[in-house]
């Protein structure tokens, strides 16, 4: 299958660098998203945010974060469920290792957290948020940190849902099956459905702290 790349520079950002986002059109078939959206077994639950809103001045000095996660309607509303399998894994790792390479991000990642299905009805959403900033201070897995992100469209006959960089940017991703990566502290979000249910993958790229 033929790929198209895309990529997006944003001028109204902190993150420098050339390419904002990278993304692979309809490199996925129907069958594989399918399969994948049948992972869940219909296990979802509803997902935690960080609700804290603001950073303290003794976590600016001590460099420490603190954390409130828990469910908060009002900024994040849908259902997720966990799949750890290889073989997604593995379709996702290279498209991560091509576009780190193409974007010439060229990140030090090391390994993979566990991939998030997510699963939006009519009136879901998640606000503007980002994945991590990459650096000591921001919440590891397991001494890694969150440095890409990935973000698999797995249905379509849906309407909204769109996903969004700041000030409403929508980078032009593709369709069903389709692949965007970009660096996790850009902030985006998911606009709220207004019809039908859309389905996504979630994926976390984790690596040392950027130094």
């Amino acid at each position: 299958m033929k790929k198209h790349f895309v990529m997006g520079f944003l001028r109204q950002v902190k993150l420098f660098v050339t390419n904002e986002w990278l993304s692979f059109k309809g490199v996925l078939d129907s069958e594989t998203c399918n399969k994948i959206i049948d992972q869940s077994n219909g296990n979802f639950i509803s997902p935690y945010v960080n609700r804290r809103s603001q950073i303290t001045e003794k976590e600016i000095l001590d460099g420490k974060l603190q954390y409130d996660y828990g469910e908060d309607a009002l900024l994040r509303k849908g259902e997720v469920c966990w799949i750890n399998e290889k073989w997604i894994n593995d379709i996702v790792w290279k498209y991560m290792f091509e576009a780190n390479e193409r974007s010439g991000w060229k990140f030090d990642i090391a390994g993979i957290a566990i991939p998030q299905l997510s699963k939006y009805k009519k009136g879901d959403f998640y606000s503007l948020h980002n994945d991590g900033a990459g650096d000591n201070n921001s919440e590891t897995h397991d001494g890694m940190v969150r440095k890409l992100s990935m973000s698999v469209l797995l249905n379509e006959g849906y309407e909204g849902g769109e996903f969004m960089f700041e000030n409403d940017y929508v980078p032009d991703i593709g369709g069903i099956g389709s692949i965007l990566i970009f660096p996790s502290c850009k902030p985006h979000r998911v606009a709220p459905v207004t019809k039908g249910t859309r389905y996504s993958l979630v994926v976390w790229f984790v690596g040392p702290p950027f130094r």
